[in-house]
């Protein structure tokens, strides 16, 4: 039998169950979602249930990285490591995300899975203005 689980759309920006849960810093619902929906027989959903996109195109794992949840970050992106890629409306990835609110556990976990993919995660540092993580990390005065 397969457990179909449909991302539901709880809010009015159409964050999904797992962006909530995210933001409210909910690991363990975050990993129980995420094992439900990466159980086998549920291949066709994963990636579309991963990676729903709120208004402003951002994935739970934005959110992760945003927050600076390694263990989110580290169950969402390794059960679908192409969402480091995705772009939210500003062009910014998960990865810069990270960056630009100086989350350095969060940025530093999302760039060894870009290199364990074989991505040294150049391509997902810079968003549609030109700005780029090393802009974001100086303009925010996160070398501390």
């Amino acid at each position: 039998m397969k457990l179909f689980i449909y991302p539901l759309v709880v809010d009015y920006t159409g964050d999904a169950l797992l962006h909530l849960a995210v933001a409210d810093g909910k690991e363990e619902v975050v990993q129980q979602l995420v094992e439900l929906i990466t159980k086998p027989g549920n291949e066709a959903i994963k990636s579309e249930a991963l990676g729903i996109l709120n208004e402003r195109k951002n994935t739970p794992l934005h959110f992760a990285a945003a927050l600076g949840n390694v263990r989110m970050c580290k169950c969402i992106a390794g059960a679908e490591p192409d969402l480091i890629r995705v772009h939210n409306v500003d062009g910014e990835t998960p990865f810069f995300l990270a960056a630009l609110h100086g989350k350095l556990h969060a940025f530093l976990c999302l760039h060894f899975i870009c290199q364990k993919e074989g991505n040294n995660g150049l391509s997902y540092a810079r968003r549609n203005d030109g700005e780029s993580v090393l802009h974001s990390a100086i303009h925010g005065d996160y070398f501390g």
